[in-house]
């Protein structure tokens, strides 16, 4: 099935194992966009990475590498994905952004993990910028659980802007919105 929302183009990724959820790109109806081809680094890692044509009279394409992480894939590596991501993209802007369900205190949570530790590492060594505002929550925490921000946006190569549309669509996390700055 693909993603549908009103005013977007999707293009859904397929599973590569069994248990996997399926990621999804959606852009506005105006943008085209490149399916590219991501290796599978992790059983439990799911990847999506596109090229993004902003439209005819821009000459900047955009990368964006969609991730989704489980929560109980609590060891996951990032580097060799990021790095394929990266040299891909080249001199071009890059964005890559999902939900990596990573625990670190520069994102506002009480602990590190393994995933998390790794993950803020990973985007420090290759100089990936981090634009999601952390204070403000992605995911609604059941009862006892706090909201939290697994949703996280880097960019490389460019500049931008992240906001919380509020919006939910029925599931426990909000939808973002990310600005990219392009010339």
């Amino acid at each position: 099935m693909e993603p549908n929302f009103s005013g977007t183009q999707g293009n859904q990724a397929s599973p590569d194992f069994k248990r996997a959820r399926g990621i999804a790109t959606l852009a506005r109806k105006d943008i085209s966009f490149v399916q590219k081809t991501t290796p599978t680094y992790n059983q439990g890692l799911e990847t999506q990475l596109a090229g993004i044509i902003p439209g005819r009279a821009s000459k900047a394409n955009i990368f964006f590498l969609n991730v989704y992480s489980p929560p109980k894939e609590r060891f996951q590596n990032f580097n060799s994905l990021f790095l394929v991501a990266t040299k891909q993209a080249k001199i071009k802007p890059l964005m890559i952004a999902e939900d990596f369900n990573a625990y670190n205190k520069s994102w506002i949570y009480s602990k590190n993990d393994a995933k998390g530790t790794k993950l803020s590492g990973c985007a420090d060594t290759l100089g990936l910028k981090l634009v999601t505002d952390p204070q403000i929550p992605t995911h609604k925490g059941y009862s006892v659980q706090r909201d939290t921000t697994p949703d996280l946006a880097f960019l490389l190569n460019a500049e931008g802007s992240w906001d919380n549309l509020q919006k939910d669509l029925g599931s426990n996390h909000v939808i973002p919105e990310i600005n990219v700055h392009i010339a």
